[in-house]
């Protein structure tokens, strides 16, 4: 292991009590917070990431007063104005004694530089800047960085940030133990990150009465018992610091909400929850968690997309993904049949098609499709060769093909839609009017 040895030495605690407090009763300081971050003995000499590798650093708490649970992290940029950066979080950020995965700097350095797969080019040796970063979580002011040091010759090759995983172990899961020789027992056990670094983690799992459980970061690679870890440590993640110590959720209409720490205590569902599927969201920056009773996680199904009026006619590309978050159908029961979560408000005059997913090249001459073919999905297969919808006893049925025709309504309207795509060669939607309560 490459050992970065980064020294952030505690500036003086001297306004951290007042003559009346004592060491049981700290003050919190915020006003003067200070890093110092010492030059590591290797930083003129080559630093060549690998994949697989990790590296250290070593820090002290800055100076808030008292032991503060403070959240570790490092900052990287390439140039020493920090004017961009990126931020890369230990395996273990809760505690000082810090370690990283070469990877993670491969990944930020991409960012910086803007690299995609099909951009990436070799830079060779190239000077980094790197500071550390202290925050009590949730705690407004406590947020500081170091001085900056220079690594000047570091390699990297292309990496890409992917979403990662967390696992719920505990009752539901059958208390097996959290190794990678059971990763594909935990397959059905993960909560999946919202997004690549995001840090807020979400899964829907049915749970009973008296079930207690937590969560781990990771799987242990020892395949001993020592993977459970260790009281007040990551990888698991629980409701206390300390196995043998627990939680009751308490549900105040189907929804908890609540901290989680680095540590071995669990959550206790309640004696008096009806069975049933609770969407569990666990948020590892601000060290949080909110259980949800009968919410469905819909990040885990496949979906198609509403384009038309209703959006804008946003041209359907991942760069828009954002202005399509509430204009997907959900295939909920895995059976190629995609739903209306909500019913979709129709303005008068109003058109709309299927998308079988978001273009990737962020252009208008691919991202549309072409008459006839997938992933545009519509009555009749050319741009502009539309259908009126005219709903009878409040439902429409017709067919769909491949291509950008559209649908449309001259009367504003709510609706539920459905489309089967369990068929290519013979699709179907069905629409249905539904009254919306103001």
């Amino acid at each position: 292991m490459k050992k970065l040895s980064i020294l952030l030495a505690s500036a003086a605690v001297a306004a951290g009590f007042t003559a009346c407090d004592s060491p049981t009763d700290p003050v919190l300081n915020t006003e003067d917070l200070a890093m110092t971050l010492n030059e590591p003995s290797f930083a003129h000499e080559l630093f060549a990431l690998e994949d697989g590798h990790m590296f250290e650093l070593e820090a002290v708490q800055p100076n808030y007063g008292y032991a503060a649970p403070a959240v570790y992290s490092a900052e990287v940029s390439l140039t020493e104005d920090f004017k961009a950066f990126e931020t890369i979080t230990p395996t273990d950020a809760g505690v000082a004694k810090m370690e990283f995965n070469d990877n993670d700097l491969a990944v930020a350095l991409n960012e910086l530089f803007g690299f995609d797969a099909n951009t990436y080019t070799d830079q060779g040796e190239i000077p980094v800047y790197i500071r550390a970063a202290a925050e009590i979580a949730g705690v407004e002011g406590t947020y500081v960085t170091s001085n900056v040091i220079k690594l000047d010759k570091v390699t990297f090759y292309y990496a890409a940030k992917s979403a990662g995983q967390i696992y719920l172990v505990g009752q539901p899961s059958g208390w097996k133990r959290p190794s990678l020789s059971d990763a594909e027992y935990y397959e059905n056990w993960k909560l999946e990150e919202t997004g690549a670094g995001t840090g807020i983690f979400t899964g829907t799992f049915d749970l009973k009465p008296g079930e207690s459980f937590r969560f781990y970061r990771t799987l242990g690679q020892t395949n001993t018992d020592d993977d459970w870890g260790k009281d007040g440590e990551f990888p698991s993640i629980g409701a206390k610091p300390n196995d043998g110590t627990s939680e009751t959720i308490e549900f105040t209409d189907g929804v908890f909400e609540g901290v989680c720490v680095a540590g071995k205590g669990s959550w206790v569902t309640p004696d008096n929850m009806v069975p049933g599927s609770v969407l569990l969201t666990v948020n590892l920056n601000t060290m949080t968690v909110t259980f949800e009773q009968g919410a469905i996680d819909y990040s885990k199904y496949a979906c198609i997309y509403l384009v038309g009026t209703p959006t804008g006619w946003k041209r359907p590309s991942v760069g828009n993904a954002d202005d399509y978050a509430n204009f997907k159908l959900y295939d909920l029961q895995n059976n190629g049949v995609y739903v209306t979560v909500e019913p979709v408000a129709l303005g008068a005059d109003s058109y709309w098609r299927f998308y079988e997913k978001l273009g990737e090249t962020n252009t208008d001459e691919v991202d549309w499709g072409k008459d006839g073919e997938l992933p545009s999905i519509g009555p009749k297969a050319n741009d502009g060769d539309n259908l009126e919808v005219t709903f009878t006893d409040g439902a429409f049925s017709g067919t769909a093909v491949p291509g950008k025709g559209s649908w449309f309504v001259k009367t504003a309207c709510n609706v539920n839609m459905s489309v089967d795509l369990s068929d290519k060669d013979a699709m179907k939607v069905t629409f249905t009017e539904v009254e919306v309560a103001e």
